[in-house]
């Protein structure tokens, strides 16, 4: 597990006692410099603060918690993680301390990040250009068209979507050849 993950165990009032490697590379932190506090100083304000408390309510009742959590590193830099917070009783069944396992997730969140951004740009050059474009499944059938489009064949756009573009008659019997190959 040590290998695998970024892992930290705080005691029952969520001071940290233990934090693997893992956990000490990615928050830029040396074990003793965490060793003591709360994950609070690793708080980034991007998230809003019942996030935490709610966390804090679910696993007080000695329930799991999962989620995505974006923290601050030592240098200032941000990261986020996968994070399973397990909670452990006592032989009295009291909370005795909490163990958080974490996956870096931070590639991931810019890949979707950057994606979105340019599925936002292509939606913006798709739907402002003045030409008619389309596209289609392997069948020819419509899955999204732009405005231009529609106009050229006198519909909806939504009227489009999941018809036959070969089956329109404004084509060209060679238009209609070429979208049916």
């Amino acid at each position: 597990l040590n290998k695998a993950a970024l892992v930290t165990v705080t005691d029952s009032e969520g001071v940290i006692i233990y934090a693997n490697n893992g956990f000490c590379k990615i928050s830029g932190y040396s074990e003793q410099e965490l060793l003591g506090n709360t994950h609070s100083m690793l708080k980034s304000g991007k998230q809003p603060e019942s996030l935490f408390k709610d966390l804090w309510d679910l696993i007080s009742s000695n329930k799991i918690w999962n989620g995505e959590i974006c923290n601050k590193k030592k240098d200032g830099s941000y990261y986020w993680v996968d994070t399973t917070i397990i909670p452990f009783e006592d032989a009295l069944g009291n909370i005795e301390k909490y163990i958080s396992i974490r996956y870096d997730i931070t590639k991931s969140k810019e890949n979707k990040s950057n994606l979105k951004l340019t599925q936002d740009k292509f939606k913006i050059l798709f739907e402002g250009t003045p030409h008619p474009y389309f596209i289609t499944d392997l069948n020819g059938k419509i899955l999204e068209c732009n405005k231009a489009t529609a106009s050229l064949f006198g519909y909806e756009k939504k009227e489009l979507v999941n018809l036959l573009i070969c089956d329109f008659k404004v084509l060209s019997e060679t238009d209609r050849a070429f979208l049916s190959s």
